[in-house]
């Protein structure tokens, strides 16, 4: 990537100042021309760019005879020759979108942005902050650093140069974790109205994909734990959210190799267990407060059996719009509380009892017991198999339930190739919900008992 510093220049009087970042300094009446010294080298090709109005071009770039030196005089010291943006005061909303369009028809594709807001007037950080993340999606940018001159903070000490005068020793303030905090906000509110965890994940990796070899090489122990927190709840969560999108409602306690990407409940178990560890090990709060929405939004799948995982993932698949998942889930839930009401337990997961036993008898709910196709031998399992159909029977309810979500189910599996009854998209979505409510209201009043 190209990499732009991008500046703003106001029409302050600016003094001379000793700016500093972590150990080094420079001093010049411009923060611009300081933080070109500390943050580049002389091999970094970079483009500078300057924000201002035209009255700041008369007072503090060109050359004024009532103010000694300029920025242009400044740069042209390093070698520079900067692109000049310029752009109105804002004082109406069309002078504050002209502000906008400026600043993104400067910005060519793919370009790295180091931005300094120090002499900005309070709406120009803002404004220039939407314009990036506008340019994210339409021209391959990044926002690298945010840097502010903190003029107002330094301290007066003796000036080296002129005996007897004072000079101000100033620090320069990194911004970055305020502009990734926001970006965490954004990508967390995006799962949470989602579902989708692929903003977290990109984020994670935009920002620390340049970081992880320093951070493991210099950092101290408590920026090793954060990364190393902060990595395993990015890919449990991915883990989750995948488990859920592909279906993978089983806990087979005999698979032991990569059972976060087989289990919805172990994924979501693991993940429980990674967001307490970053809880611990965090030390930034903001974004500790944020993953704990994250546990909330995944609390209800944390210890729960396989059929309440099974409601939980078609609860899930409703308020986030995975039907076909949903569907999907709500049928094959039918089969575990067939299992769990017969106490055919599911830990050993022998698929005779899902199958042979449980999906025989949810088949035979539309036919006569003398007509049931039954595949088993065992004379005590073809017994059960015939009572539990004829009781449920009784439950007319329940038997028109199993049918209608058979029903949609293969629908929305077989892409809409059915018959001229094929469902509307509205309906499908409806229904789930509709279904869903209706077998919740009544599954605690179907016994099977003898």
């Amino acid at each position: 990537m190209k990499k732009v510093f991008l500046t703003v220049l106001g029409t302050g009087y600016y003094k001379d100042c000793y700016y500093y970042l972590d150990n080094k300094e420079y001093r010049s009446k411009f923060v611009q021309e300081a933080l070109i010294k500390l943050l580049f080298t002389e091999n970094d090709n970079i483009e500078v760019k300057v924000l201002l109005t035209e009255k700041a071009k008369r007072d503090n770039f060109d050359f004024n005879e009532k103010r000694p030196n300029n920025l242009k005089e400044a740069l042209d010291k390093l070698g520079i020759i900067p692109e000049l943006i310029i752009v109105p005061e804002g004082k109406t909303e069309e002078e504050l979108w002209s502000i906008f369009e400026n600043t993104i028809n400067s910005i060519d594709n793919n370009s790295q942005i180091v931005l300094d807001i120090t002499h900005s007037l309070r709406n120009i950080p803002i404004q220039i902050l939407v314009a990036l993340n506008y340019l994210k999606l339409f021209k391959n940018i990044n926002l690298d650093s945010i840097y502010y001159g903190a003029f107002e903070l330094g301290q007066n000490i003796d000036d080296p140069l002129i005996n007897s005068e004072k000079i101000r020793k100033s620090p320069i303030c990194n911004l970055n974790i305020y502009y990734e905090l926001l970006n965490w906000t954004n990508a967390i509110n995006s799962f949470m109205n989602t579902g989708n965890s692929s903003q977290i994940i990109n984020l994670y990796n935009d920002i620390y994909k340049d970081k992880k070899a320093t951070i493991f090489k210099q950092g101290s122990k408590d920026e090793k734990n954060n990364l190393i927190a902060l990595n395993d709840v990015v890919k449990s969560l991915d883990n989750f959210t995948q488990c859920i999108n592909t279906c993978r409602g089983m806990d087979n306690p005999d698979v032991k190799k990569n059972t976060n990407l087989k289990s919805i409940s172990r994924a979501a178990n693991t993940l429980y267990n990674n967001l307490n560890v970053l809880n611990n090990n965090l030390t930034f709060m903001p974004l500790k407060y944020l993953f704990n929405i994250v546990k909330e939004i995944i609390n209800p799948f944390i210890g729960k059996p396989s059929f309440e995982i099974g409601i939980e993932t078609v609860n899930w698949c409703i308020r986030y719009g995975l039907y076909q998942q949903g569907y999907t889930a709500l049928d094959e839930s039918l089969k575990t509380f067939i299992c769990d009401k017969l106490n055919l337990s599911e830990k050993n997961y022998k698929k005779y009892y899902r199958e042979n036993i449980a999906n025989t008898i949810l088949v035979g709910l539309n036919k006569e017991v003398s007509q049931l196709r039954i595949n088993v031998e065992n004379e005590e399992d073809i017994l059960l198999i015939k009572n539990t159909v004829s009781m449920l029977k009784e439950n007319t309810s329940f038997c028109d339930l199993v049918l209608k979500i058979k029903e949609k189910r293969n629908d929305i599996n077989h892409f809409g190739y059915k018959d001229l009854n094929v469902t509307d998209y509205t309906k499908l979505s409806f229904s789930l919900k509709e279904y869903y409510n209706e077998f919740i209201d009544i599954k605690d009043h179907i016994n099977l008992s003898y």
